[in-house]
């Protein structure tokens, strides 16, 4: 078993703390369920020119060979682990780590909202995680900060906090049930905002169009310069 020393350094923002890049230490694929570790990891998007935040409980990642990502390093870890047991000759995920869900509660009382938006040619996401057990404020242990594409031509997608936080993965409880969301429009055109779950009434408000539309029943198309 691999295991890689992390490093904690300071910030008096908590969702700037403790960032390392590491990487898949395998000249394979890597079954993101069994690392040792339960915060988020961020990856290098090739395809679509963006980072992609995963959560190693919600998401099946077959990390590629050698492979880089970054991870932010919890105030009560000092290191990730690789388990031998992960390495697998594709990039199937087939094997679930029930251990990790548990440290993050039950599944069910978990409600994930992922939200797209495109131009057409370009897509990017963010992800609210409704859960009553996870704080308003930013927990590195569950949420996810936005990294933004160094191409000026991909639109972002967020979500924030009271303290401006720039989240890729928000999990909080549901409270008054309302998430600042932003969104960066690299030019003038038309962008669409779509649900990607089969998720009951989540409804997005435009407040420069005055427009509210339930993105359960359909996307959101709009102008942006």
């Amino acid at each position: 078993d691999f295991v890689k020393p992390l490093n904690h350094y300071v910030s008096a923002n908590t969702a700037d703390k403790s960032w390392n890049l590491v990487g898949n230490p395998y000249q394979c694929y890597y079954n993101n369920h069994l690392m040792n570790f339960t915060a988020p990891i961020t990856l290098w998007n090739v395809n679509n020119k963006s980072y992609s935040a995963y959560s190693l409980v919600d998401d099946d990642v077959a990390i590629q060979p050698n492979e880089a990502f970054f991870v932010q390093c919890p105030d009560a870890l000092n290191s990730i682990s690789f388990p031998v047991a992960g390495k697998q000759f594709d990039n199937i995920i087939t094997t679930q780590n029930p251990i990790a869900a548990r440290k993050l509660g039950n599944a069910t009382d978990r409600e994930l909202v992922n939200l797209t938006i495109t131009d057409g040619e370009h897509t990017d996401h963010t992800r609210i995680v409704y859960n009553d057990a996870a704080s308003l404020m930013y927990e590195m242990e569950c949420d996810a900060s936005k990294f933004f594409s160094l191409d000026a031509s991909i639109p972002q997608i967020y979500t924030l906090d009271a303290d401006e936080n720039q989240y890729a993965i928000n999990e909080r409880p549901l409270s008054n049930g309302i998430v600042p969301v932003g969104f960066v429009a690299p030019q003038a055109g038309e962008y669409t905002i779509a649900l990607q779950d089969d998720v009951q009434d989540v409804y997005l408000v435009d407040h420069v169009e005055n427009a509210c539309v339930n993105l359960s029943q359909g996307s959101y198309t709009f102008s942006a310069k």
